[in-house]
């Protein structure tokens, strides 16, 4: 297995959390091959969640192909942001590069994205768009809608063009003194992570963290492949996502409360089905606004191949899954409420300003 080298002098670390990755590792350490950073300024910390497929195997196959420093760790906690710790305190470089397998990327991203960074000293994490590709037909429509802002409400760097400054940015790169002093990852959040760490990063260096649209720092990721698993990563990320706003009520956005406004309405409807089929009209309407908005926000965009039925169910599936798993949420973590407070009355004072010009 991969092991430290001792003596050299990195600069930077990526770091790395795998799980039966199997499919993926191979080409992922291949394209960090390809990269034009020097190899003796970085090195690749894999954490492995104790794989039980052939991840190790496959390392091990294109190990002696690969000039950069390569070091394997066992995550026996196996969730991401405990491998994320452990990455970033057997990091060796001030730098900390988090990275994907799920994940493409040019050959010279780890050097623009150093370099932008550097440019960048306002900032405490900056990161280029992330664009979901499919690869297969169900995983095709599941990253049309990951890529809009219909479908993804305020995620900027899964869409804009526009630098910007955001909450957050995916996958990231921080200055490890920063990371550290930050607290690093919170193993409490299982999901949701990268969001809450870059909430407390902010807090702690009063610093920016923005989105800069360079194709050279565009990170393309695969999305689920079937629309089971798509509803599950969406449930789930409304629970914890609803955690995050209770923990930092500053943090949330009026996008958040969407999801589980459009899942009560449904939800609400539908039984008035059975006290009186005339009331099927009720969910009817409803359901057609939701088309109709669809169709406004997308339907000139859809590319070929893709078909809007298709769209239709993937979108309602990401909306209805987002905002169930948010109700959920209130149950385990509690309601937001201090969160929702502000979330109205920072639109208010928009709408307000908005008014005083006009």
């Amino acid at each position: 297995m991969p092991c430290r080298k001792e003596g050299l002098m990195v600069e930077y670390s990526v770091i790395v959390p795998i799980f039966n990755e199997e499919a993926y590792v191979k080409e992922f350490l291949l394209n960090i091959e390809r990269q034009t950073l020097g190899k003796e300024k970085f090195e690749v910390i894999l954490i492995d969640g104790l794989s039980t497929d052939r991840t190790r195997e496959e390392i091990e196959k294109i190990t002696d192909q690969l000039t950069f420093e390569l070091i394997l760790i066992e995550n026996r906690r196996r969730i991401i942001p405990a491998a994320l710790n452990i990455g970033c305190r057997n990091a060796r470089g001030h730098m900390i590069i988090r990275l994907d397998v799920h994940s493409n990327f040019k050959e010279t991203y780890l050097e623009q994205l150093i370099t932008t960074f550097h440019l960048h000293a306002d900032c405490c994490n900056v990161g280029g768009r992330t664009i979901a590709t499919g690869y297969n037909t169900m995983s095709n429509h599941i990253a049309f809608t990951l890529n809009t802002p219909f479908g993804i409400g305020g995620a900027k760097f899964r869409y804009s063009l526009e630098m910007a400054e955001v909450d957050s940015v995916f996958p990231g790169i921080f200055r490890k003194q920063e990371l550290d002093a930050a607290g690093g990852w919170n193993e409490d959040w299982v999901i949701n992570e990268d969001a809450e760490l870059n909430y407390r990063l902010k807090q702690h260096t009063g610093k920016l963290i923005k989105l800069i649209p360079d194709d050279g720092i565009q990170i393309e990721y695969y999305p689920r492949s079937t629309i089971q698993a798509f509803a599950r990563q969406f449930f789930r990320y409304g629970i914890w996502r609803n955690k995050t706003n209770v923990r930092h009520p500053d943090s949330m956005r009026i996008s958040h409360l969407i999801p589980p406004a459009f899942a009560v309405a449904i939800m609400g409807v539908l039984p008035l089905i059975f006290v009186n089929l005339y009331l099927v009209t009720f969910p009817l309407l409803l359901l057609t606004v939701y088309v109709g908005m669809i169709r406004k926000a997308v339907g000139k965009k859809v590319p070929e191949g893709l078909a809007f039925t298709k769209l239709l169910v993937v979108f309602l599936v990401l909306h209805l899954s987002w905002g169930a798993g948010t109700l959920k949420g209130y149950v385990i973590s509690g309601v937001p409420m201090k969160g929702i407070a502000q979330v109205f009355i920072r639109n208010f004072e928009k709408m307000f300003k908005v008014i005083q010009r006009a």
